[in-house]
């Protein structure tokens, strides 16, 4: 765990749980994955994160974000908006809504993922990138560097399979699932299903996905909303 998250995971841990939330909920070489739950006219210290990190909103919220060089921003995110900000940029994030909201916070541990920056040339970019206002559309997709992030939608009974491997992956849901997970990993040149694995999960909740083929069912009546993030790191790319 980065000495950022050792940090915050102190500070917050310190308040009362009820007040302020900041559950850590996943890791490996990859990632560390928060939960958080920001009361109203909170802030949220991030102590100049010396990760990328990705902010995704699980609800409607209005925030005032901090950014190092003393640049202050106010977005209004809904579900599944995404934010990505850069090493070392971000300060704090304080909630501007009269209620409590809740996130997701992926610190990405890897460098180089997102080398190539944020050129605010495309519309889904230009959002996940703070140059523009505007929501992420239900399905999008966009590659910064090696890292690809996407937003899709399964309706009940509906299939996402991934008929060519896939590289290692985040699966972030964004509204109760239902799934049937089935996998292979690595090379194979015939891909033999695994038993289907039941997965119920809440909005905020992650699956990782190792390299491979992978098929999700969506076998709840509701249709579901999710966010991967999928990884290509770089050679000589370091935790």
């Amino acid at each position: 765990m980065s000495l950022l998250l050792v940090l915050l995971s102190a500070l917050l841990n310190a308040q009362e749980p009820s007040i302020l939330s900041y559950q850590h909920i996943f890791h490996n070489r990859y990632v560390t994955v928060f939960r958080l739950e920001l009361p109203s006219l909170r802030q949220a210290p991030i102590h100049q994160a010396p990760d990328d990190l990705v902010w995704i909103a699980l609800d409607s919220s209005r925030i005032e974000v901090k950014h190092s060089d003393g640049v202050v921003q106010e977005l209004d995110l809904r579900n599944g908006d995404v934010r990505l900000f850069r090493r070392w940029d971000l300060v704090s994030v304080t909630n501007l809504s009269a209620e409590p909201i809740h996130s997701v916070v992926v610190d990405l541990k890897l460098t180089g993922l997102t080398s190539s920056g944020c050129t605010c040339t495309v519309e889904v970019q230009k959002s996940i990138c703070g140059c523009s206002a505007a929501h992420l559309p239900e399905f999008w997709a966009e590659v910064t560097g090696n890292l690809t992030m996407a937003g899709a939608t399964l309706g009940p009974e509906q299939t996402f399979f991934a008929e060519t491997n896939r590289d290692d992956s985040l699966l972030v849901t964004l509204t109760p699932a239902h799934f049937q997970h089935q996998f292979n990993l690595g090379e194979q040149s015939e891909w033999v299903l695994t038993q289907a694995l039941e997965k119920n999960l809440k909005p905020g909740e992650v699956i990782w996905m190792p390299r491979g083929k992978h098929r999700l069912r969506n076998i709840g009546r509701k249709e579901t909303r999710y966010i991967i993030i999928e990884f290509s790191p770089q050679p000589g790319s370091t935790d």
